[in-house]
């Protein structure tokens, strides 16, 4: 199961020139750190993580500890491993110039614990040079993306670290003390540039990140010119949908009419995106949506990478594999991002590097995201996240219960119990192909019949008027069932 991000509450002691920031679950598990030099400026984003081997002992008891949301086996054991991690750190830049080493560390660069024991473990740095190698000067990359006008220009060192959001994405500071977002990559850099050339080329909407602000640059040792390392996005101050619906209080706040403003948006902001950007948007969840101060939805993230698997629908999951063992002529294609030679940075796919979003038609396109929308607005009515998926569960771990009371197999799609009947229909019409519906069958024949796998009745002026999932379908059968209210 794939794991998220969820920040750490335990600050550095106040002698420490390091910070831990949160942690990602995604495999190799990261722990994400920053230096704070005492007496000091507060330095640039440098996006830097400690990378743990998922069977050492001290990956296993972080791992745990986060298992146990609010209980003091987790703060126990959370406060052991930060407070270890921290001392290897602060042993590690008692001995190095830590002020110039990070001058010329690579961005994105991660340090390695060896040691199976947590008491013998050794900390060392792994710069990351392979990244480096692969960035664009901004003369290269305003050839490759020929007319689009790019945005002003920012030195790294301009920006003042706030915090960590994500291994690629903090929340910083410009020189006129706005906040900000600055996006930087520590692993493919050819979908950063792709994203770059997506939210540039993306008609205005109010549902849309708007388009970068400034792109950032850092002096690279080898390129005559400065590299572009990443760009700045306006900052959003209401959080993300995930964090919404994970924050129990404000969950239980959630009227009907602000979950339908938040579909409506989302519906909008789709067929912007397949109308007057004439584009697709491939990594549709929760975390990937953010809240304004008006409490609008803002869709983030376009580098049109994929999703874990309980977001995509199965046609898409076995290209969406380890590229080795599923697509051996991928792998060796000179435009996948994750193997390409040295010698090449950014292709400027038409349609991104996605290969069965890029290859695919249209209307095969939104049926593939109308299965994640689907799957958005059932985590939107029921309050849940889609962040365990059914099949992950057994039968004995189904019938736990959270610290709400909640079964957690009530708390995973596709169990209802808030969505409104008609557009459970819906929902199941656009992910009725999951594995997650087991081997039930849609037994819907006629009006007044009911769905024996989702509970909502047939309506013969919804689904059998507009047949088969697309983004117009889904605005249509939505609009009609406000309508009826």
């Amino acid at each position: 199961m794939e794991r998220h991000i969820r920040h750490s509450k335990t600050d550095a002691r106040p002698s420490s020139v390091w910070t831990i920031n949160g942690f990602s679950e995604d495999l190799p598990l990261r722990v994400f750190v920053s230096p704070t030099l005492p007496g000091m400026v507060k330095l640039p984003p440098y996006h830097l993580s400690i990378i743990l081997d998922e069977e050492s002992e001290i990956a296993q008891a972080l791992i745990r500890a986060f298992d146990y949301m609010h209980s003091s086996e987790k703060d126990f054991g959370f406060e052991c491993i930060t407070t270890k991690l921290l001392a290897l750190l602060n042993q590690w830049s008692d001995s190095v110039d830590l002020t110039k080493l990070l001058e010329v560390t690579p961005f994105g660069s991660s340090f390695r614990v060896s040691g199976q024991s947590i008491t013998e473990l050794q900390i060392w740095m792994s710069p990351n040079f392979q990244l480096e190698r692969r960035y664009l000067s901004v003369p290269r990359l305003e050839c490759l993306l020929g007319s689009l006008e790019l945005p002003p220009l920012i030195d790294l060192d301009q920006l003042e670290f706030v915090s960590r959001l994500h291994d690629s994405i903090s929340l910083i500071k410009l020189p006129d003390g706005q906040h900000a977002i600055f996006k930087g990559v520590v692993r493919v850099v050819a979908r950063m540039y792709h994203e770059l050339r997506e939210l540039l080329n993306m008609p205005p909407h109010p549902n849309i990140i708007a388009r970068p602000m400034f792109l950032v640059m850092r002096k690279v040792r080898g390129m005559e010119h400065p590299a572009v390392c990443g760009f700045i996005l306006q900052f959003h101050a209401g959080g993300s949908l995930l964090h919404a619906l994970t924050n129990i209080p404000y969950r239980h706040e959630l009227q009907l009419a602000t979950k339908i403003k938040w579909i409506r948006q989302i519906i909008s902001a789709f067929l912007h995106i397949h109308g007057p950007a004439n584009g697709y948007y491939s990594d549709l969840r929760p975390d990937n949506i953010v809240l304004n101060s008006d409490n609008d939805i803002i869709l983030v993230d376009f580098e049109q990478g994929g999703s874990p698997k309980r977001w995509l629908p199965p046609e898409t999951q076995p290209l969406h594999c380890d590229v080795n063992s599923e697509l051996p002529q991928w792998s060796l294609s000179a435009v996948n991002p994750a193997y390409m030679p040295n010698s090449i940075h950014y292709s400027n796919p038409p349609f991104g590097y996605w290969k069965r979003f890029a290859n695919a038609s249209n209307r095969q396109r939104e049926e593939m995201e109308c299965y994640a929308i689907a799957k958005v607005i059932w985590c939107i009515f029921e309050e849940q996240t889609n962040q365990l998926s059914s099949w992950d569960l057994t039968d004995e771990e189904g019938r736990l219960r959270r610290n709400d009371g909640l079964q957690l197999k009530h708390t995973v799609f596709p169990y209802f119990s808030k969505t409104p009947p008609t557009l459970r229909h819906w929902i199941w019409a656009c992910t009725k192909h999951s594995w997650e519906w087991g081997n039930e069958r849609c037994r819907c024949t006629s009006i007044p019949e009911i769905c024996g796998v989702s509970g909502a009745r047939y309506h013969g002026g919804g689904m059998d008027a507009h047949p088969g999932p697309c983004i117009r379908n889904m605005h249509l059968a939505l609009e009609g069932w406000i309508a009826d209210q």
